[in-house]
């Protein structure tokens, strides 16, 4: 498996490429995922943002969410934001560099006037700035994603959040086949897909790989990789954060074997990389991150992220 430039999910089994990521020492990695990056997109770091556009009251049950009703957290709630607020926020994320703009939404999908808001909201950002608009509004129809099109949506947020097996363990309010349909909905209708999950949840290295395997047969361009942040009031409170080398193993995964996908380090980056190792998640084959707060917990500034990338001799 020394060939990783060949490497594929077709030719190695799950054992085999568990004990490739996990035994091969780090530093021999990070040289073929520094490699693998550097050929796909050169030495440029992506930044994206979002904005908690309508917080709480999901009536879902996702063990690592403090969104959910059902658990006792210390959030802010409230409802959708208006347009011009929105607008507001991505004016200031395309003044500092940030070229994707996220606008997400809590809970299981988003009613047909949140739907019209969230599309008036779109169209205006798209007709004031040169930025590309990204939605998380949970299970949508064809037509609601038609409608998100239209109004200029370039992309679609839908995580897998673990592999099949594993879903059944943090979440029993929706199913893991109903995640993929709207996936496999918004790709039908041409719409781009972000979609990964979130790691660290006590899910193994199995589970890790079958939902690599997932997203290499969807063909996802752009996977964003979360580490949990444990919350205070969530059934996941416990968990202990995985420690960097994990987290960076995991990376590494992604990268190896989705070489021609955006690897994208989302939430918990803060919490997993301590300050100094933040540079790590690029030689791991990071090619994007995002930057700023996350939903309910708090991220690294834009500049603090611009300062680290562009010392580290990369490009914005």
């Amino acid at each position: 498996m020394r060939d990783y430039k060949k490497l594929n999910f077709t030719s190695y089994s799950t054992d085999e490429i568990k004990s490739f990521i996990t035994n091969t020492p780090l530093s021999e990695l990070k040289e073929m995922t520094t490699s693998v990056r550097e050929k796909t997109f050169g030495n440029r770091i992506q930044l994206c943002s979002i904005i908690n556009a309508k917080s709480g009251a999901c009536a879902e049950d996702c063990a690592f969410c403090a969104q959910s009703v059902r658990h006792r957290t210390n959030i802010e709630r409230y409802s959708l934001l208006k347009p011009k607020d929105i607008l507001k926020e991505a004016i200031s994320a395309s003044k500092i560099g940030i070229s994707n703009f996220g606008i997400v939404t809590s809970g299981a999908t988003v009613s047909d006037k949140e739907l019209e808001t969230i599309c008036n909201t779109v169209n205006l950002i798209k007709r004031n700035i040169p930025i590309n608009v990204c939605a998380s509004l949970g299970k949508l129809s064809a037509e609601k994603l038609e409608l998100l099109k239209h109004s200029g949506l370039n992309k679609y947020h839908h995580n897998f959040e673990t592999s099949k097996s594993y879903f059944s363990k943090i979440c029993k309010t929706h199913t893991w086949e109903e995640r993929v349909e709207t996936v496999l909905l918004a790709q039908q209708i041409g719409l781009e897909l972000c979609c990964g999950g979130l790691f660290g949840m006590g899910e193994t290295w199995t589970d890790r790989i079958d939902l690599a395997k997932t997203l290499y047969e969807f063909k996802i361009k752009d996977i964003p990789i979360n580490f949990l942040t444990p919350i205070s009031g969530t059934p996941l409170e416990k968990q202990f954060p995985l420690t960097c080398e994990e987290a960076l193993r995991i990376i590494i995964l992604y990268r190896l074997f989705l070489s021609g996908s955006t690897i994208r380090i989302c939430g918990g980056r803060a919490k997993v990389f301590p300050k100094k190792q933040q540079t790590e998640i690029y030689s791991a084959g990071a090619n994007a991150v995002m930057t700023g707060d996350y939903l309910t917990t708090s991220g690294i500034t834009p500049d603090t992220d611009k300062k680290i990338i562009i010392n580290a001799g990369f490009a914005i």
